[in-house]
């Protein structure tokens, strides 16, 4: 049977949420996944790579690869969150395979390619988000974006529409990014605020705590 698991996100994994799968392959493949964000999250590298092998594993216990394709869409999704290029060949590969148009919708998203069709099999957190970005609406976009949820979807958007970012918005994901403890997104969005920051008393203080964090990690 098929079912919908947490994206992003937290995509996916993120992304969105839904009843817990109730098959154990499907559940231990999305518990190993959520590990794998958090520790992606949090810069734990060694520690993300692992559970995502534990995730792909039991995600190809079955011949319905759904699972499988979307643990990687939302890996891909949260490497993008940490603005990596999006491109995402694991999951193109599913595609002929698992016939699922609300990845498909989430992959046209991700790609920037919101259309009308997909956007209401989008994950509600980015429906209004793709309906602003369909029509170029483009002065409420990073109003938008302040307040979704959760931050990896925020995360998420705001790599999708880097440009038009306000200083503030990036500001408010390093604050929650920091609170969460994801070091790898602070260190990330801190190196953007300093690029987009004019205040040079602001870019040294940012650069002091890239440089702490880096030294012990």
């Amino acid at each position: 049977m098929k079912t919908s698991l947490l994206l992003l996100f937290t995509l996916v994994f993120t992304a969105c949420s839904t009843k817990a799968p109730p098959n154990r392959w499907q559940y231990q493949s999305n518990s190993a996944y959520k590990n794998f964000e958090q520790y992606y999250l949090e810069n734990h590298t060694d520690m993300a790579a692992s559970e995502f092998n534990r995730a792909r594993s039991y995600a190809t216990q079955s011949a319905d690869l759904s699972t499988l394709a979307r643990i990687e869409l939302s890996r891909c999704a949260l490497k993008f969150a940490l603005l990596e290029p999006f491109s995402c060949k694991e999951y193109e590969d599913l595609i002929p395979l698992t016939h699922d148009r609300e990845l498909l919708a989430y992959y046209s998203f991700l790609s920037g390619k919101a259309t009308a069709e997909f956007q209401p099999l989008l994950p509600h957190q980015y429906q209004k988000l793709a309906s602003l970005q369909i029509q170029n609406n483009n002065a409420l976009i990073d109003q938008e974006i302040k307040t979704m949820t959760p931050l990896t979807s925020r995360m998420i958007a705001a790599a999708l529409e880097f440009k038009h970012l306000d200083e503030s918005t990036i500001e408010a994901i390093i604050t929650d990014a920091s609170y969460l403890g994801y070091k790898h997104a602070v260190i990330v969005w801190m190196n953007v605020l300093i690029e987009r920051t004019s205040d040079s008393e602001k870019r040294k203080i940012l650069r002091s705590k890239i440089a702490v964090l880096l030294k012990n990690k």
